[in-house]
């Protein structure tokens, strides 16, 4: 199901841009895909491409370069706001590996207390595999990470956590508070507007579940490209 609607929007990249821009930019990207989860992550990507590419009023622009000579996925132009977009998938396979910890932490343990049958909290996998993310995107426009989480557990407190700090797992999203050790408190993530948690579903459509502003970032995600942003939910 999921190949054939990859090849729709595939198709549908093409009729937005041409089969020669479509073919350079991804033909190195698929060159690289070896393992199932690096097809996944391509799946993922050009998912979120026709997506966003169906809201854009211009045509969209597949791995734009940014000062630093890195790209994010695509720039497309929502309500003639540039908007910039990276599908990162990090599959959660904790309770699905055939060796694996019985439990798993949900805060950080004091320095030498790690209990040894507990695996580490999730939110400091994400952390770890997202705090360089800033890299991929442009100073001064509105940058959004999609982040795609297939787990069996708690995603949106995971992915909340990570962004949000620690002592975030239990908050209301109606009153979450920004603490010094997640994401959005780095400096340079401030160039992030926003963290989209996002999913394929069963029928192959995308939506978005939860979309999280940055409080620090430079550059805010407009209300009207919020709204936008949901058509595709």
């Amino acid at each position: 199901m999921h190949l054939k609607n990859t090849e729709s929007r595939i198709g549908y990249l093409f009729k937005r841009l041409s089969k020669k821009d479509v073919g350079d930019r991804y033909r190195r990207h698929l060159s690289g895909v070896n393992t199932e989860n690096q097809l996944a992550e391509f799946l993922c990507e050009i998912t979120l491409v026709a997506a966003l590419s169906k809201l854009s009023f211009e045509v969209p622009v597949i791995h734009p370069k940014n000062d630093r000579g890195t790209s994010c996925d695509v720039k497309v132009n929502i309500v003639n706001i540039d908007v910039y977009g990276d599908a990162k998938r990090l599959e959660d396979k904790w309770l699905t590996e055939p060796i694996r910890k019985n439990k798993r932490s949900i805060a950080k343990s004091p320095v030498g207390l790690k209990p040894v049958d507990s695996a580490r909290p999730r939110s400091m996998d994400l952390y770890s595999k997202l705090k360089d993310a800033h890299r991929q995107f442009p100073q001064g426009t509105v940058n959004i990470i999609f982040l795609f989480h297939p787990s069996l557990g708690e995603s949106i407190s995971y992915i909340r956590q990570a962004l949000f700090g620690e002592g975030t797992f239990f908050q209301n999203e109606d009153v979450i508070l920004l603490e010094n050790d997640g994401l959005f408190a780095i400096e340079e993530w401030r160039k992030i507007s926003g963290c989209a948690y996002t999913m394929i579903d069963q029928n192959g459509t995308l939506s978005m579940k939860q979309l999280w502003q940055n409080p620090r970032t430079a550059t805010r995600i407009p209300k009207h490209v919020n709204e936008k942003l949901k058509e595709f939910s």
